[in-house]
């Protein structure tokens, strides 16, 4: 894993602290059924990734920030409110600076949140240091793809061998505070699909849901420390049939205890 994975679009739900605690590929073309963050992703960013989607906003904006190059990342203005931006400004670059005047949330903001405007934990925010750290991860997702493709539509064929990491809405309340929310999904036609995709399976969900074995995996924050932001207990189910601890404490075999930790992420060590 690269010791620097700081999250590109803060998007609600994200797990840039997790993320040291999943299984690692284990082959080289990553999945995201349901991208949202990508944040697994990105702490892999050099492998193969394909990310897909049903949300037309985030899809474009990972479009938008493949393509983009880190010297037009480093030219966006820093400003306090979105309708500052100068007109020349694209659409899906107001969508990014939007995303980050309020991290954690589920659509781009307006204007920079009072977290911001006081200067804590300012690489959390749009600023100096976000934008730098945007601007050095862009240049490391020139090969990935993003497709507007749900799940059930999504071409596994493609795919014949890799590592599917899925983060859907979690079912039950946790899931309805998405823009894309867990009201249409099917969660026993989900959970076949996943048993059936060729490869590495790592399928994300809160202790408590029912449409997979799931197994306890730890304590995370669905957010940042605001104000009933609860910490809510995270659970895994893989493809790999070993026990849960068995694969960590393989991990551990071959990491430092630092890496495996989940607390921090360099350039983000306040991620949610």
């Amino acid at each position: 894993m690269s010791a620097f994975h700081p999250r590109v679009i803060p998007y609600f739900g994200g797990k840039a602290r997790l993320v040291p605690r999943y299984p690692r590929p284990t082959r080289s073309e990553i999945v995201e059924p349901f991208a949202g963050s990508a944040t697994y992703s990105l702490a892999y960013a050099d492998l193969k990734v394909t990310l897909y989607d049903t949300y037309p906003l985030l899809v474009a904006l990972w479009r938008y920030l493949i393509r983009v190059s880190p010297s037009e990342i480093l030219s966006l203005p820093l400003v306090q409110h979105v309708d500052d931006l100068p007109e020349s400004v694209c659409e899906e670059a107001r969508w990014l600076v939007g995303w980050w005047m309020n991290s954690g949330s589920t659509a781009p903001c307006k204007s920079l949140c009072s977290w911001g405007k006081a200067g804590t934990r300012p690489n959390n925010y749009w600023g100096v240091g976000r934008r730098a750290l945007l601007a050095e991860q862009v240049a490391r997702i020139k090969h990935w793809t993003a497709h507007e493709v749900s799940y059930e539509n999504l071409p596994v064929a493609q795919h014949p061998d890799a590592t599917w990491f899925v983060d859907p809405p979690y079912q039950g309340s946790d899931g309805t505070h998405y823009s894309q929310d867990n009201s249409s999904l099917n969660f026993t036609h989900l959970g076949d699909w996943c048993r059936s995709l060729p490869g590495q399976v790592i399928v994300c969900e809160n202790t408590g849901a029912d449409w997979l074995p799931f197994e306890h995996l730890a304590y995370g924050k669905a957010g940042l420390n605001r104000p009933g932001w609860l910490s809510s207990a995270q659970a895994l189910w893989t493809s790999d049939p070993r026990p849960v601890q068995d694969i960590f404490d393989l991990m551990a075999e071959s990491s430092s205890s630092t890496e495996l930790s989940g607390d921090t992420v360099k350039g983000d060590s306040e991620g949610e």
